[in-house]
């Protein structure tokens, strides 16, 4: 099926459309749940404290991923109306912002990190873990664009209705980092720091991948010299849509936050562990709840 075919069905058949897409991402988030598993099997080699720290910071993470959660849901929506009012320069202009902003917030995102880690784990009351979290956490704090930027895309990419092109750019970051998690923590002695370096490291190949479709034509929505430029409506128009997702996504991160606390409060980190743990199984009660969700 060709990229205006995609199109074509998302516009004229949508709920033919919504079925199709419901399978792929249902196979990308099996596949993202397995990784999951996966990347706590290796942690969970390298020690109680380790694998504490991890599950310990998780909830920072989730924070900085969560402006380019809301601007992929933003430039979703606006390109696709976009794409169905035949206006496809505009929707590049969407797609190549919302990149931009991807890169902005991911920059201020470390910063803030950086400034307030250490003072967030006093907070938590986790000083037993903290070079571990903090080790965790440094791939992402220098290469925090990765975060942002691989929602983007799928964002980008579920618009122009390319379910199967999204799954690729999930499954190809999570299959990655199953093959590279055990090289850089185990093979080359990184440790924890390997975990997070293995992720961001796969997050970029998926990226790259990405990039590749739009510069090759490969997708309907186009990104060139013309529309990669900074548009301050354009901006405005894409987080006009998804700045309630984002806020969305930091009040569930900061509830997870605070929740870790009387976790520790009450059993220590590896409270928090083993609570983690359990939700890894949760996780995929949800998996066809989220598929549908995503189509």
């Amino acid at each position: 099926m060709s990229k205006e075919d995609d199109l074509q069905r998302m516009l004229g058949e949508p709920k033919a459309a919504i079925r199709a897409m419901i399978l792929p991402f249902f196979i990308a988030l099996a596949v993202m749940e397995v990784n999951q598993f996966v990347d706590t099997y290796w942690v969970s080699g390298l020690g109680v404290d380790s694998a504490s720290a991890v599950s310990t910071i998780v909830p920072i993470y989730g924070l900085m991923a969560c402006a380019g959660i809301g601007v992929a849901a933003g430039v979703t929506a606006t390109a696709a109306s976009r794409l169905a009012r035949g206006e496809y320069e505009d929707a590049g202009k969407l797609v190549s912002n919302a990149m931009i902003l991807g890169v902005i917030f991911a920059v201020i995102s470390s910063i803030l990190v950086a400034i307030f880690i250490n003072p967030v784990i006093d907070v938590m009351g986790t000083d037993d873990v903290r070079d571990e979290a903090i080790q965790y956490m440094l791939p992402y704090i220098f290469l925090s664009p990765s975060i942002t930027i691989i929602a983007i895309i799928g964002g980008t990419l579920r618009a122009e209705g390319a379910a199967k092109k999204s799954t690729v750019i999930q499954s190809v970051s999570a299959i990655m980092n199953m093959i590279i998690d055990p090289i850089l923590i185990y093979v080359l002695g990184m440790g924890v720091f390997g975990a997070g370096l293995s992720t961001v490291i796969s997050s970029l190949i998926a990226i790259a991948i990405g990039i590749y479709w739009y510069v090759s034509n490969k997708t309907v929505i186009p990104m060139n010299r013309s529309t990669f430029r900074a548009d301050k409506e354009a901006m405005m128009e894409v987080l006009g849509v998804g700045g309630p997702k984002a806020v969305q996504m930091i009040i569930s991160n900061l509830t997870d936050f605070l929740q870790r606390i009387f976790l520790i409060i009450a059993g220590g980190t590896v409270a928090v562990m083993l609570y983690n743990y359990t939700w890894r199984y949760i996780g995929l009660v949800g998996l066809p709840a989220r598929s549908v969700d995503m189509a």
